[in-house]
């Protein structure tokens, strides 16, 4: 039987507290060592939580906040979306990563903001992509849109955007709290950001990936439930790269 414990990666600069919750030893086995040796490569210190039930790892959770969560959707008494829904409301900080064998449920993991999705079928594939990805998110928390607004110099955290508007040679950065305005083209900003999640949706739009709550028709729908239009021309690829980002992310 496997207990819930402490592993630890050493020798690292950065560190993050993570909990892999399975009701699948193997698997968890298998998350823990693979993050071990992607962490290690890439000198962030981690110490792994296990868990096989939801209630232990919220347990936890509440006296030792987790960065990261990996989550098994389909377990036994409490399962991942309702273990989810209580993460979102006790630690909204927290990165969370399903792992699942029901494809059909990737769509309703991000009403919980989910940063990404793993099929256990693919789980060999799938669990480097993602932590690909939740390093990039990690290096990305560092970076900062440095710029003049209104004669001031400000600093804007890249996670922080939600999305970039164009407006002639002039561009809004909206985040949560505020809008920025900074003059420059999308196009420079697409070139520049492109790799920390952003996706040209529109002529006008740059779309931080991690704000996407749905795809609808010809439309964005953002997790605060703001729309932006996606041009006909751009539908089938912005479709195809938030699939792939949902499955990695």
């Amino acid at each position: 039987m496997l207990e819930n414990g402490i592993i630890k990666s050493k020798g690292a600069e950065r560190f993050l507290n993570i909990a892999i919750c399975d009701d699948n030893e193997t698997d968890i086995k298998y998350i823990g060592k693979i993050i071990k040796k992607e962490f290690a490569a890439h000198n962030i210190n981690c110490e792994l939580s296990l868990h096989t039930d939801a209630k232990s790892l919220l347990d936890v959770n509440q006296s030792q906040p987790f960065d990261v969560i990996f989550l098994d959707l389909d377990m036994p008494r409490l399962n991942g979306m309702d273990a989810a829904s209580k993460l979102n409301k006790s630690n909204s900080a927290a990165e969370i990563i399903f792992v699942t064998n029901h494809d059909e449920l990737v769509y309703k993991a991000y009403k919980f903001k989910a940063l990404g999705f793993i099929r256990k079928k693919y789980l060999e594939t799938e669990i480097e992509e993602i932590l690909e990805t939740l390093i990039e998110t990690i290096n990305s928390r560092q970076q900062y849109i440095t710029f003049s607004d209104s004669g001031n110099e400000f600093k804007c955290l890249i996670n922080d955007i939600m999305y970039m508007q164009s407006d002639d040679h002039y561009i809004d950065v909206i985040t949560p709290k505020k809008k920025y305005t900074l003059r420059d083209s999308l196009n420079n900003i697409e070139n520049l950001y492109a790799h920390f999640g952003f996706i040209r949706v529109h002529s006008r739009y740059l779309v931080n990936f991690r704000y996407i709550y749905s795809i609808e028709k010809n439309t964005i729908v953002l997790n605060n439930k703001y729309q932006l239009p996606i041009s006909r021309s751009k539908i089938a690829a912005v479709k195809e790269a938030f699939q792939f980002y949902s499955r990695r992310i």
